[in-house]
């Protein structure tokens, strides 16, 4: 089976909006970003398209081989912006402007560490942008098939951080309606999946939740964009409604 990366409709509406909120920052060609988790490496592609200095980790292998290749495509001005860490020495000699994780802190066991060390290697008023799975209650097959230690309530998003020094800007509650949709497609299809998941730890489950596809025609057609475009829309309408089963969040460094 072919699982090749391919950008399905919950990443797009995520995507959209993180590009929305780094479009409003101005002088964006004197502006850096890390992506922590890049996986294929698109929102790398995306970022630096932008005029933004970009780089990235990943704790993959397998993802820095799919995005290398997919930053080989690309032209030599989208490709002089791009640069990928293979270890985080090389990721703490810099600071930077904006940090992106998106679907990272639900993989993380400590995940109140990890965002201790994202405020070290934020710039002074930094902008954190990040996902996550939203509401306990909605535990389901794919957490387990991705390799989630949790899923996030506002709540206990504002207190981890405000604890590591971080003050919240927006918590948006992204996707709805579509979302929920997805979500019931979803968990039914990994049912039998996860069944054959014993013995695999959740950090090989977390290298391979990226970057692994289905390559099948649902997946194909999900994949196109322009049948997106009136979904990007509906989102904003419920942002600040808690009625989506994920977060999209917007910190700003305390300093």
């Amino acid at each position: 089976m072919n699982h090749l990366w391919m950008p399905l409709p919950r990443y797009m509406l995520r995507k959209n909006l993180v590009l929305q909120v780094l479009k409003k920052n101005k002088n964006l060609g004197s502006k850096s970003c890390l992506e922590i988790g890049y996986g294929p490496g698109d929102m790398l592609i995306e970022s630096s398209n932008l005029g933004i200095q970009t780089y990235g980790y990943d704790f993959s292998s397998e993802a820095l081989k799919v995005a290398r290749k997919r930053i080989k495509k690309c032209s030599a001005d989208i490709k002089k912006k791009i640069q990928l860490f293979t270890n985080e020495k090389e990721v703490g000699r810099f600071q930077y402007d904006f940090i992106v994780a998106l679907e990272v802190l639900e993989h993380v066991k400590e995940d109140v560490e990890l965002l201790k060390k994202i405020n070290t290697l934020l710039k002074r008023k930094g902008l954190l942008i990040f996902s996550v799975p939203a509401h306990k209650s909605k535990w389901g097959e794919n957490d387990e098939w991705a390799g989630h230690y949790r899923r996030y309530e506002k709540n206990e998003l504002k207190e981890k951080l405000a604890s590591t020094h971080f003050k919240t800007l927006h918590i948006w509650s992204y996707g709805y309606p579509l979302i929920l949709l997805l979500d019931l497609i979803i968990h039914r299809n990994r049912r039998k999946e996860v069944a054959s998941f014993d013995g695999i730890s959740k950090e090989e489950l977390t290298k391979q939740s990226g970057i692994r596809r289905q390559n099948n025609f649902i997946n194909r057609l999900g994949s196109w964009k322009i049948w997106m475009v009136p979904f990007f829309f509906v989102q904003r309408l419920f942002l600040n409604y808690d009625v989506s089963s994920a977060f999209l969040i917007i910190a700003r460094k305390h300093n």
